[in-house]
């Protein structure tokens, strides 16, 4: 009858088994990488994006693949023109059938800045596409923003004389022609706010097959209108 060993009791470390069951996979590992990567940069667009919403800029989220799971590209427009909002003709008129439009570039392509998108940006207004005549940075909430002084298709600026009125000659002390004769005549078509001096004395009229930029002068006489007065050479007068 042989003899048989004793059986021996083997000690398990318990603490090295369970660490080893806590470690994950390399594959587990790798995800874990992946989620926490997404998580950081959803956290870092959280102060982008409702900048970019705010300020009126379409914006797309790119994340490409890559052999180590995933990373982040970068925020695009999706739009590759620049776009002007929110356009607005001037209250008043500018000067004589003219008025001042605006517009904020809000949407500007990669790489260019606000102020030379601005400048180089065309815009329709009235059927023509026009460039701006200057841009105004108003910092960063307020944008940059374009200016157009528009001179044509603007009825409501085209203010015209109303009859000339021949009030007599006159004389002209310390000039070389001291006689004239005076033409005066009421301006018609003033929009209620505009510049009564500047509509006066840009408004141009044609006086005996004679063309004048506008009066020598323009007088407010109340109830009675603006009234333009033209002093015109007359050898007839004495």
């Amino acid at each position: 009858m042989g003899f048989k060993a004793p059986y021996q009791r083997q000690s398990i470390n318990h603490d090295e088994s369970r660490s080893r069951h806590l470690q994950p996979s390399p594959a587990t590992a790798r995800y874990r990488a992946m989620v926490l990567l997404i998580l950081l940069l959803t956290i870092g667009l959280v102060a982008v994006l409702p900048t970019a919403f705010l300020l009126g800029i379409p914006m797309s989220l790119q994340v490409v693949g890559s052999s180590g799971g995933f990373h982040y590209k970068g925020i695009e427009n999706f739009s590759a023109d620049n776009v002007w909002v929110g356009m607005k003709a001037g209250e008043h008129c500018l000067r004589y059938a003219n008025r001042q439009y605006t517009a904020r570039i809000s949407q500007v392509r990669g790489g260019d800045s606000a102020v030379k998108a601005c400048k180089e940006t065309p815009l329709e207004i009235h059927g023509k596409v026009l460039f701006t005549d200057f841009c105004q940075d108003l910092g960063f909430w307020r944008g940059v923003w374009g200016f157009w002084v528009v001179g044509f298709g603007e009825r409501e600026c085209e203010t015209e004389w109303g009859e000339f009125t021949d009030l007599g000659c006159i004389d002209r002390p310390g000039l070389l022609e001291t006689s004239a004769r005076r033409i005066e005549s009421v301006l018609e078509n003033l929009q209620p706010g505009s510049n009564w001096q500047i509509m006066c004395a840009t408004t141009p009229a044609n006086i005996d097959g004679h063309y004048y930029g506008g009066p020598a002068q323009c007088l407010n006489l109340g109830s009675s209108g603006v009234h333009g007065a033209w002093d015109i050479s007359d050898a007839s007068c004495p």
